[in-house]
């Protein structure tokens, strides 16, 4: 698989924030299709809110958090409500954006959402893409 970017933590005067780097050997021409597919699932609720972009940096806000895989190993039996609440969100966010006609296309992988201690969210839109006009037929008749 290849990777588009690198991802750091980059502090500024009153923020830390994570900056997705373009890798120039990636074979991508610019982070714009990355940055279109972060902001319409932003308008979802979906993902890390995109703060700036450009053709080689995303800037996101930082979801200070673990892996799901790890936040649920981590978990005791006493967590099971905590637990569900969780995977119900990841369930959400992975619903709302196929909604909106985007595939993230990557959620069968756990690293790609992180859990915070009062979130979890889908990370990594690099795979994503357009799926306009599929998704219409789960609307409701009449609507």
């Amino acid at each position: 698989m290849e990777h588009a970017g690198i991802t750091v933590l980059y502090s500024t005067k009153n923020d830390v924030v994570t900056l997705k780097i373009r890798r120039p050997d990636s074979g991508r021409n610019d982070m714009g299709g990355e940055a279109d597919m972060m902001s319409a699932a932003n308008e979802t609720g979906a993902g890390p809110r995109l703060v700036s972009h450009s053709n080689n940096f995303l800037v996101m806000k930082y979801l200070k958090g673990e892996g799901t895989g790890g936040w649920i190993r981590g978990r005791s039996a006493g967590d099971k409500e905590t637990a569900i609440l969780h995977i119900r969100k990841i369930l959400e966010d992975c619903y709302k954006p196929g909604m909106a006609g985007i595939d993230h296309g990557e959620l069968s992988s756990m690293n790609k959402h992180v859990i915070t201690e009062d979130m979890c969210s889908i990370i990594d839109f690099d795979s994503s893409g357009s799926v306009m006009g599929t998704w219409y037929k789960f609307q409701e008749p009449g609507t």
